[in-house]
């Protein structure tokens, strides 16, 4: 595995975060998984709090308050503006709709930080960003030719803990 300084300041890393965001709710549309949904993004980040429940239809989630961010309340746990350090791999992929937004889903492969990226054949097109499609059914089999997924309504809620 290669690694080279990414050298990215507050402005390049929000930048990147954006594109990649919308980005991953373009390809799972244009590869059919996904219906139409909403062009503007907020970001999920279950890191600071696991908890979520589902209906039992799984129609809809309901998510603690302070998972739900915006890309400003989200960047300073992606990236460390002092050293331009950012976290090693960040997955993106669609969990939920709002009505007017597509929730991205943040997840953090690795929690630690880094100021390189991966370079080479292991590379992703856009390090330190993974895109990930939307959770398949339960019912799927590997195989099977990949289903159009609806994503759940998200709301905000208390949870009890568990």
């Amino acid at each position: 595995m290669s690694l080279a300084p990414a050298n990215f300041t507050r402005g390049t890393f929000a930048a990147l975060l954006r594109s990649e965001s919308l980005r991953c709710v373009r390809v799972a549309v244009e590869r059919r998984w996904l219906p139409p949904v909403p062009e503007a993004v907020v970001y999920y980040f279950p890191t600071v709090d696991r908890r979520r429940a589902f209906s039992e239809d799984h129609s809809e989630v309901v998510v603690p308050p302070g998972t739900l961010l915006t890309e400003e309340e989200l960047l300073p746990h992606l990236f460390r503006e002092e050293d331009s350090h950012f976290r090693w791999e960040i997955v993106l992929s669609p969990f939920a709709v709002t009505g007017r937004e597509t929730v991205i889903m943040i997840s953090l492969r690795d929690p630690g930080w880094t100021d390189q990226v991966i370079t080479g054949e292991y590379a992703f097109p856009h390090e330190p960003f993974q895109l990930h499609g939307p959770a398949l059914p339960v019912s799927w089999q590997e195989g099977e030719p990949t289903p159009m997924v609806s994503l759940p309504k998200l709301r905000t809620g208390g949870l009890s803990s568990e």
